[in-house]
């Protein structure tokens, strides 16, 4: 196997091989993505008592948010949760842990449930959450873009907006956040990212979100794709002319939820839900079930799926 002299070079002086076309030849060589081993301890994250706010759900699923923290030295997760009532509402619980596997959940004091400020609620809706370390402000250390009501238990829809934070736990809502690529929805956010590896200043900042598009595919009419915008704050954005930049139509796969996305040594990582349905006679259009694959990107904005069969 032979590579090019700018591969060689490498960014850092690794040699990443998420992609294949950079090598000039390429003999006896597949490329095959590791299967990973689930956790002996799953789940990790409990869910709470039958009485608590986080009785049938503790998910980090619409928050998608992770980090180690150096400062403190202790692994941070924000995790949407709701009860046992037959209401759709989500909060943000937040937990905390030493060694990414044993978790605990912290009793705030911040958010009442059932006349209780007991529980480690930090804001009522949910949202993606970022440190940012480079932020001047104290203040202003954690964002989030956030989805859902101003109070817990609240009927009132609010456009979806900044909030900011000083350690992740007190959150203050700032400007509310309405892009013309919206038209007057209010979709769901799904990654909020500093991206310091992106040469552009006005693309410092990364945000993806969800709406529907109609399918191409056997099974729902509607299905999820995602959306991407860059800004130089998270207070203004511009959406990318890339949109949507993944989508079900463009694949083999029938649904994708969720994903993350990461910048990681001159390639943008993209871990997505590839979901399909099985006709089996379960549910309307048949079982659903899902695997998570990979989408790499050379830019951040334009990504392919690897290895999509």
């Amino acid at each position: 196997m032979t590579t090019s002299h700018s591969m060689m070079t490498g960014v850092g002086g690794r040699h990443v091989f998420l992609t294949l076309d950079a090598f000039e030849a390429l003999d006896n060589v597949v490329q095959t993505v590791c299967e990973a081993t689930k956790h002996s301890s799953n789940p990790i994250l409990p869910l709470g008592r039958v009485d608590e706010w986080d009785a049938t759900q503790a998910r980090p699923w619409e928050t998608r948010t992770v980090l180690f923290d150096d400062e403190v030295c202790r692994f941070k997760c924000w995790y949407a949760g709701t009860d046992l009532s037959t209401d759709r509402w989500w909060a943000t619980g937040y937990a905390e842990s030493e060694d990414g596997v044993n978790w605990v959940k912290p009793r705030v004091g911040l958010v009442e449930y059932n006349g209780s400020k007991d529980n480690n609620i930090v804001c009522s809706g949910h949202g993606s959450i970022i440190k940012d370390s480079d932020e001047p402000d104290a203040q202003r250390r954690y964002k989030m873009i956030v989805k859902g009501p101003a109070s817990l238990g609240s009927k009132d829809r609010l456009p979806n907006r900044v909030a900011y934070s000083p350690d992740g736990i007190h959150w203050t809502d700032g400007p509310h956040l309405a892009l013309p690529a919206w038209k007057g929805r209010n979709p769901d956010p799904v990654v909020l990212l500093r991206d310091d590896q992106d040469p552009d200043p006005h693309r410092r900042y990364k945000f993806v979100w969800q709406e529907t598009q109609k399918a191409n595919k056997a099974g729902p009419q509607k299905v999820r794709v995602k959306c991407m915008a860059f800004g130089d704050s998270v207070e203004h954005w511009t959406a990318s002319r890339n949109n949507p930049f993944l989508a079900p139509n463009d694949g083999l796969e029938f649904e994708n939820h969720f994903l993350m996305m990461a910048p990681y040594e001159g390639y943008w990582v993209l871990p997505y839900e590839h979901g399909w349905y099985i006709p089996n006679g379960q549910g309307i259009h048949g079982q659903y079930t899902a695997d998570i694959r990979l989408a790499v990107s050379r830019d951040g904005e334009h990504f392919n799926r690897l290895n999509p069969l």
